[in-house]
């Protein structure tokens, strides 16, 4: 019996342990939510009312600042400085810029979109990571009919980003290609601080009312409840009294 409980009892444990840690991963996955959103909506930004400013000179001139991809790097480039450890990048496999060049476990995020285009979230650990745990979360990214005006064919491109960019990368987008994703690597210390914290309070507690519990049995063994007296003589007497009065 004793082996049983001590088995029950790790499982609990294991099981409790678990579900704490999940719960940091959930909270570190809303954060990522909510940078993704904020991405998107610099892109939209940039897309719907930028972009529009700039009409026919798209063909005589180009700047890498209307561009939907820079201007949501560039935000988060600007908060970076304030929240050590969270990162947002636009990463493609077939990139202007080299410099958004996807390799090794970025890329395998975007081949994992295009092979499973109905999925719309990846996260998980990213491996080996260099500032501790981190959990990484990400969307795919798709060619928009708007996307290649510049990323068609290097004939079509603006000839100030073939320019800058040179004609061999970066072309050759499909429509509606999963060409890249936006990628989001947000620290797991801070929530599993929070969760481990919470999980040791809730250990404590357990162990505390084991303990009260274990005290309370031993007390009551110890010093068991002492049995009723026997009657008296003289109640004995005063109740034979009253039955010989009794009419």
């Amino acid at each position: 019996l004793l082996i049983v409980c001590l088995v029950l009892g790790a499982g609990l444990l294991i099981a409790v342990w678990l579900d704490f840690q999940s719960e940091a991963r959930q909270q570190a996955s809303e954060q990522a939510r909510l940078m993704i959103q904020a991405g998107t909506a610099m892109r939209t930004y940039t897309e719907n009312q930028i972009q529009p400013l700039i009409g026919v000179h798209r063909q005589s001139a180009f700047h890498k600042q209307w561009v939907p991809f820079y201007a949501a790097g560039q935000l988060f480039q600007y908060l970076s400085g304030s929240f050590l450890g969270y990162h947002y990048r636009e990463w493609a496999l077939n990139p202007t810029n080299q410099s958004d060049r996807a390799v090794g476990f970025e890329a395998d995020i975007i081949n994992y979109f295009r092979a499973n285009p109905d999925k719309m979230e990846w996260s998980g650990e990213e491996p080996n990571s260099v500032t501790g745990r981190s959990w990484v979360f990400a969307h795919p990214i798709k060619a928009e009919e708007e996307c290649r005006k510049c990323h068609g064919s290097a004939a079509d491109a603006p000839p100030k980003l073939v320019s800058m960019y040179g004609p061999i990368n970066g072309f050759g987008w499909r429509r509606n290609e999963i060409v890249g994703a936006q990628i989001v690597s947000v620290p797991l210390s801070g929530a599993l601080r929070i969760t481990d914290r919470a999980f040791y309070v809730w250990l404590s507690s357990l162990a505390g009312i084991a303990l009260l519990t274990l005290t309370t049995v031993g007390l009551a063994r110890r010093f068991p409840g002492e049995p009723a007296s026997k009657p008296s003589r003289v109640a004995v007497a005063a109740d034979e009294i009253t039955h010989e009065w009794s009419p």
